[in-house]
């Protein structure tokens, strides 16, 4: 019952599902492999973050085949 509601809770949700900090932290660290000396505007990241939960909630539930 408990996982019914709490899947029916985020399919009503419209925030985003990934804390911020550690999703920019990811980014970062990602990013600091290929150039050291980057910088992101806090809008791109936030691009990448919801990019990136479309494509998951897209591949989890079967609208996306990999």
């Amino acid at each position: 019952m408990a996982a019914l509601r709490e899947i029916r809770h985020y399919q009503r949700a419209t925030g985003l599902l990934m804390l911020p900090t550690p999703f920019r932290r990811l980014i970062r660290e990602m990013v600091h492999e290929i150039e050291v000396d980057f910088r992101m505007q806090s809008m791109a990241a936030d691009i990448l973050q919801t990019a990136a939960e479309g494509f998951l909630v897209a591949v989890f539930t079967g609208m996306y085949i990999l």
